[in-house]
């Protein structure tokens, strides 16, 4: 038991340091965010138009509204962070309410995005809901879906920090052992289950909730860049943490023929 409450207090640690700490700071080698959706704004159609989010970018702050049908269910402005991961592929996190988070993975080039929500209930306790869809009036195909991928057989370094070093090996089609080589869980790894997409070439999203901390975790990972940013969304002592962490990232070895490490060695970073 003892153990276990180790465990805990570190992945703790983990949460506050990715929320702000001195010693770990796991921005340090995050991309840099962009202003490049200033202006723009998109309705995007989720479940083949079952639900959809309208969104207005603008400087600092968005706009947004959602709902079912033709029906509006809530609407409001919330500060955002974008990130270019690829060409025309952006992450764009914000909050829909306090307790309520919002990750979009657009890819403005095929109309294509992957909506990963999060909600905290009174517990604290984190409920995700992942949703695909198209951009409205964009050429995008209402059934059109970034593919589910698996990332069998692939092991990957993140460096958030010069000393926050972490490791992620997929194990299978469902199951991936993360593993702190570095940092405020150092020593510490846990196994998790996870979904993964393709969102563009070399561009791969993952996802899952922690088991042991409650912690919603959403990873965009371009592979060609070697870059990564990451929305963590999750509770600790009882308080809601929510932020973007990034690293510089590396495949060290996979079985996907196109992140075979030669092959990613021969292409030019972005």
């Amino acid at each position: 038991m003892a153990g276990r409450e180790t465990f805990k207090d570190q992945g703790a640690e983990f949460l506050r340091s990715a929320n702000a700490s001195a010693t770990y700071d796991y921005q340090e080698y995050m991309p840099a965010p962009t202003q490049e959706l200033g202006g723009t704004e998109i309705t995007l159609r989720l479940d083949e138009g079952g639900e959809w989010i309208r969104v207005r970018f603008d400087a600092a702050d968005l706009g947004f509204a959602y709902g079912g049908g033709d029906g509006l269910q809530a609407e409001g402005t919330s500060a955002y962070q974008a990130f270019r991961m690829g060409d025309r592929v952006y992450f764009v996190t914000f909050l829909l309410a306090s307790d309520r988070s919002c990750c979009l993975l657009l890819d403005l080039g095929s109309s294509v995005v992957t909506a990963v929500r999060g909600s905290r209930g009174e517990d604290g306790g984190i409920t995700s809901a992942i949703s695909g869809g198209y951009v409205e009036g964009a050429g995008g195909v209402p059934a059109a879906r970034h593919a589910a991928v698996s990332l069998a057989g692939t092991r990957i370094q993140n460096d958030y920090a010069h000393n926050v070093v972490y490791q992620h090996i997929y194990l299978n089609d469902r199951y991936e052992t993360w593993l702190s080589l570095d940092g405020p869980q150092k020593g510490q790894a846990d196994t998790e289950e996870y979904r993964a997409f393709k969102v563009a070439d070399h561009v791969y999203c993952t996802f899952w909730n922690e088991k042991v901390l409650t912690t919603q975790m959403t990873f965009l990972f371009d592979f060609a860049a070697g870059a990564c940013v990451c929305e963590v969304f999750g509770t600790t002592g009882g308080e809601r943490v929510y932020n973007t962490i990034g690293a510089t990232t590396r495949v060290i070895h996979s079985e996907l023929e196109e992140l075979e490490v030669p092959r990613l060695s021969g292409l030019a970073v972005r």
